[in-house]
C-alpha cells in the first residue's frame, strides 16, 4: 500500500489551509497513494491559547460541513485519509483524529487524552480529553490513533 504523509504550511484562514488540504490529497492520490495522512491540528494548528471565545471557533463539529468536504474527497478518490482537527463538541473542545474510510465514512474518531495541548490552567468545562483508544480492522492491519503526548505519557499502556 502506497501511503502519503503529508504535512501542510499552516496559515491562519482554515479555508486556505482546508484548500491546500484537498490539493495534496489529491496529488498524492494522482501519485498512486491510498492512505494520506496529515498531522495533528493540521487546518489550524495548535495556536489555542485558553481563552474558550478565542478557542472554541477554532473547533469543527465532527460530523460537520468540514468533515463533510474531506469525506466526499476520501470517497471520489477512494482513499483511506486522517487528520487530527481540533473538535468542538457543543460546549467542549477536544484534540481529536479522524479516518475516513475509502467509502466517505468515518470509520475511526480519537480524542488525545493526555492534556498536554492544553495548559493546566484551562478551564476543565471547556477543554476536554478521550478516554479510550478506539480500533478500527482496515485492509492494512488494525489502526489507532495515538497523539503527541499520549506517547510518552507515564504508566499508560493502551490495550489495542
Amino acid at each position: 500500500m502506497k501511503t502519503a504523509f503529508a504535512v501542510n504550511r499552516i496559515l491562519p484562514d482554515p479555508d486556505a489551509n482546508l484548500a491546500v488540504l484537498l490539493s495534496m490529497a489529491n496529488k498524492a492520490t494522482d501519485a498512486g497513494a491510498e492512505l494520506g495522512l496529515f498531522p495533528e491540528a493540521a487546518l489550524t494548528g495548535l495556536i489555542n491559547n485558553d481563552d474558550p471565545d478565542h478557542d472554541l471557533p477554532l473547533g469543527q463539529r465532527i460530523p460537520g460541513p468540514v468533515t463533510d468536504v474531506l469525506s466526499d474527497l476520501s470517497r471520489d478518490r477512494s482513499l483511506w485519509l486522517s487528520i487530527g482537527l481540533l473538535e468542538r463538541a457543543g460546549d467542549k473542545l477536544y484534540d481529536t483524529a479522524v479516518l475516513f474510510t475509502p467509502d466517505g465514512d468515518i470509520g475511526l474518531k480519537y480524542r488525545q487524552i493526555h492534556p498536554g495541548w492544553h495548559s493546566p490552567d484551562a478551564d476543565p468545562n471547556v477543554y476536554d480529553h478521550g478516554s479510550a483508544v478506539p480500533t478500527l480492522e482496515t485492509p492494512f492491519g488494525r489502526m489507532a490513533f495515538l497523539i503527541c503526548g499520549d506517547l510518552f505519557r507515564q504508566n499508560y499502556r493502551p490495550s489495542l
